[in-house]
């Protein structure tokens, strides 16, 4: 098979070594500070992927990376331009149902703080548990599916609806009956590679301008980022008392598409 470009992604960066062999245009597409996480666990294995990180991007015609944080890191490492495409949703991501068709289904009636995302360790639930277990007035709303739901279902507070899996269309209903979103994410790193542009439920919660609050995060306006159990629940607070800015909205075919399609050299 033949192709005119060859894209291939950061994460993980092993399987793309034979990329550097092929007689072909290379796009590079750094997301994810893999080689650094790699190696919090396996120091010679982390090492490695670095060098083949540094390999590709030297290789490539092409650099994107999916915010300004990574690409900053990149262009460092190469000295060449680097697009940056950031992971915003489409304009059709939009709500299908009010407000009061989702709280109706949910069976409350109250201020809704709502998560979405997979039920991993990327997130800090016991930082969200807590803040339920205190805020027994707020419904707090957590859908996903992952290792730990059992674990979840188990600790809930009675104030915590877990509503599993849910199709990405009907996610955007949920967000829109949301006071605020929540996205308790754990840092790696003492310098956070990640934001706005990259975390994709942070993003989806800013096309409707709920307000957010974040830990594990870079700075950003779009977000309250906070610490601790004390500060997630004061920002949950804060929220819903209209004292946290509102993120601006930004999508895919404004921010994102124009410049990959300069970066493809398509008119």
């Amino acid at each position: 098979m033949s192709c005119d470009v060859l894209h291939i992604f950061s994460s993980p960066d092993f399987i793309h070594l034979l990329s550097l062999l092929k007689d072909t245009q290379l796009c590079y597409d750094y997301r994810s500070n893999y080689a650094e996480k790699l190696s919090l666990q396996y120091k010679a294995l982390g090492r490695l992927a670095a060098l083949v990180e540094r390999k590709l991007a030297a290789r490539a015609d092409i650099l994107l990376s999916v915010n300004d944080i990574l690409a900053s890191r990149l262009r460092a490492q190469v000295g060449k331009r680097v697009y940056v495409v950031p992971n915003y949703p489409s304009k059709r991501f939009r709500a299908r149902r009010r407000r009061e068709e989702v709280l109706k289904e949910l069976g409350v009636c109250g201020p809704l703080a709502l998560f979405v995302g997979g039920l991993t360790y990327t997130y800090d639930f016991n930082l969200l548990l807590k803040a339920a277990s205190e805020l027994k007035q707020v419904y707090f709303i957590i859908i996903g599916s992952g290792p730990l739901l059992n674990y979840l279902k188990s600790k809930a507070p009675a104030n915590t609806l877990l509503l599993g899996w849910r199709p990405h269309d009907q996610v955007a209903d949920y967000i829109e009956a949301a006071d605020v979103c929540l996205a308790p994410i754990r840092s790696y790193t003492t310098k956070p590679v990640s934001n706005d542009q990259d975390v994709w439920k942070v993003s989806e919660y800013a096309s409707f301008s709920k307000p957010i609050v974040a830990t594990g995060l870079a700075p950003s306006k779009q977000y309250l980022l906070v610490q601790g159990v004390r500060g997630f629940v004061q920002g949950v607070m804060d929220a819903l008392r209209g004292r946290v800015p509102r993120p601006e909205p930004r999508f895919w075919e404004d921010h994102s598409e124009p410049v990959l399609f300069e970066a493809y050299g398509f008119k």
